[in-house]
C-alpha cells in the first residue's frame, strides 16, 4: 500500500545501496520526519539480478518505473521552489548583505560594496531563510558601514528591503540609512518610518511589529512622491508627506541610522527602482524557516 504523510515539515528520502543474500546489488528506499523517525510504510528495496562485483565503474544503469510497485509518487502539487537568495538577484538589486559573515567584513552579494562590522556585534544567529544566518547588534555602537559610492547614490527613488528580528520593542531601532539622506527605523511605537534626514517623516507604516521571537520582512519604496511600506508582504502604507532626496556623499549604514539596532537582521538588499507589490510578495514567499 502507498505510505502516507500527514504532517507538514522537512522529510530525507534517502537511497542504500548493499549487496544482497545472492551477492546481487540491492537498493533500499527510506523516508523519514525530521525527527529522524522512519515513516510507517515508506521502506522499499529493490533487488536486482546484477551482481554486486560488475557494479561501478564505467557502468551506468536505471531501474525501469515497474521496479518500483511500492514507491507511488504524486506530483500534481508539487512546484519547483526559487531559493530566497535568486529571487532577490533576479530583481537586480545595487547591492544585498546577507550578513550571514564570519569575519568583520559585510559582504556585498550583488557588486562590490562591502561594509565593515564594528561594535557589538555576534553573527552565527539562525536567519529567516533555511539553513543561513543572521547577524544580531547589541543597540548601542555595533554596526556595518559600507563606503559611499555612485551606485548607492540612488536619488529620489530606490527601494529597502531586509529581514528584522527586534529584541527589544518600544525604543526607537534603526536598521538601515544613507548618511545624509534617509533613515528607515521602527518607531517608539514599533512602526516602520521612513524619514528624511534632518527634515522629517515622509511616511509610517499603519501596522507595527509585536514580538521579539519572530523574523519580519520590511520593504521601503520610494519613486517620487509615490511611497510604500510593506510588513511581512502587505502593503501598510501609512499617510504620504512627498519630501525629494538627494544624493549624499555619507556611507551607508546596516543597524545604525536613527539610532543603533537592538536584535538580528539579515539579508539587506538596495535596489535603485521601485520594487512593485507583486515581487515584494514574492520575495516573502520565498523565504522558507526551518
Amino acid at each position: 500500500m502507498p505510505a502516507t504523510i500527514t504532517s507538514s515539515g522537512w522529510y530525507t528520502f534517502s537511497h542504500t545501496f548493499s549487496e544482497d543474500a545472492d551477492g546481487n546489488l540491492q537498493v533500499r528506499f527510506l523516508i523519514k520526519d525530521s525527527s529522524g523517525t522512519p515513516v510507517p510504510g515508506a521502506d522499499w528495496t529493490i533487488h536486482t539480478t546484477t551482481p554486486i562485483a560488475n557494479v561501478g565503474g564505467p557502468h551506468a544503469g536505471y531501474f525501469p518505473n515497474e521496479e518500483i510497485l511500492g514507491l507511488p509518487i504524486d506530483n500534481a502539487r508539487l512546484t519547483l521552489a526559487q531559493s530566497y537568495d535568486s529571487t532577490v538577484q533576479q530583481d537586480n538589486p545595487v547591492s544585498y548583505w546577507k550578513l550571514n559573515d564570519s569575519g568583520t567584513t559585510a559582504a556585498d552579494s550583488a557588486d562590490s560594496n562591502n561594509g565593515t562590522y564594528s561594535g557589538g556585534f555576534t553573527h552565527g544567529e539562525a536567519g529567516p531563510v533555511c539553513g543561513d544566518t543572521a547577524t544580531s547588534f547589541n543597540g548601542s555602537n555595533g554596526k556595518v558601514t559600507v563606503p559611499d559610492a555612485n551606485n548607492l547614490d540612488t536619488d529620489d527613488t530606490f527601494t529597502i528591503e531586509a529581514w528584522v528580528k527586534p529584541s527589544q520593542l518600544g525604543i526607537t531601532n534603526g536598521y538601515a540609512s544613507k548618511g545624509g539622506s534617509w533613515q528607515a527605523f521602527l518607531t517608539s511605537a514599533n512602526q516602520i518610518r521612513l524619514y528624511q534626514s534632518g527634515v522629517g517623516t515622509i511616511a509610517t507604516s499603519t501596522a507595527a511589529i509585536s514580538d521579539t521571537t519572530s523574523w519580519h520582512h520590511v520593504v521601503i519604496t520610494k519613486s517620487g512622491s509615490s511611497v510604500h511600506i510593506y510588513l511581512d508582504g502587505v502593503d501598510v502604507t501609512g499617510a504620504v508627506t512627498n519630501r525629494t532626496l538627494q544624493n549624499t556623499s555619507g556611507a551607508f549604514y546596516i543597524a545604525a541610522g536613527a539610532s543603533y539596532w537592538h536584535g538580528a537582521i539579515a539579508d539587506v538588499a538596495l535596489y535603485n527602482y521601485a520594487l512593485s507589490a507583486a515581487r515584494v510578495g514574492t520575495h516573502h514567499s520565498a523565504a522558507s524557516s526551518c
